[in-house]
């Protein structure tokens, strides 16, 4: 059996559910903990108005920068690979 929570925004853990969504006990109670949710038990003045504001999606990580400027790499003119010094 599960417990019955008051969802005033879009939540992944609720698959996106809003208003008196049904989840697990510990599910129920992490939220609770969290702020995320309402005990519907604490009657109907008491809760939120659900936000319909789409929820954000993540943002993806930038890719990690090289430490030079691609320009500065150094330049190889023979097979045993010495590099030559840059004209200016």
């Amino acid at each position: 059996m599960g417990t019955c929570v008051w969802a005033f925004r879009q939540l992944v853990e609720l698959n996106d559910q809003t208003g008196f969504v049904e989840c697990d006990d510990e599910l129920a109670v992490q939220l609770l903990e969290l702020g995320q949710v309402q005990d519907p038990r604490d009657g109907a003045l008491a809760l939120n108005e659900i936000d319909y504001t789409p929820r954000a999606e993540p943002r993806a990580e930038p890719e990690p920068r090289e430490h030079h400027h691609p320009h500065h790499r150094p330049h190889y003119d023979d097979k045993e690979m010495t590099p030559t010094r840059r004209r200016r």
